[in-house]
């Protein structure tokens, strides 16, 4: 979490838009969008593909309250498609097993990972 939260500060302290984190190697598979609208500016997606082998821990799959999806299969790999030629450009990303199947997806866009859409409101 120390790791996250330094990312997180250099995001909005830097005001750097339209970023997601990608990680694995936790042996399940997790979608997490963080509520940090005001230390980033947008909310702060995880993608998380795990694992590639078939080795599944399903106690590390533990609640969180930033977790929307979560899955213990194996052979997992993420899916990650984009279209820039439509505005705003689009991100999905497909957890997907060996035989194809999709397992869960998730989709955003250029709008809702900007400071814009989320101003960020201050006192006078």
């Amino acid at each position: 979490m120390h790791e996250r939260q330094a990312i997180q500060s250099w995001l909005g302290e830097n005001q750097i838009e339209g970023v997601v984190l990608i990680g694995g190697d936790i042996h399940v598979s997790r979608l997490l969008k963080y509520d940090t609208v005001k230390q980033v500016g947008y909310p702060l997606y995880q993608f998380i593909s795990s694992p590639m082998h078939g080795s599944v821990i399903p106690s590390l799959n533990v609640p969180h309250p930033a977790l929307v999806q979560s899955a213990e299969e194996p052979f997992i790999f993420l899916k990650l498609s984009i279209d820039s030629t439509v505005t705003p450009a689009t991100l999905r990303g497909a957890w997907m097993n060996r035989d194809g199947e999709t397992i869960f997806t998730v989709d955003t866009n250029r709008h809702e990972l900007s400071r814009q859409k989320h101003p960020i409101q201050t006192k006078d």
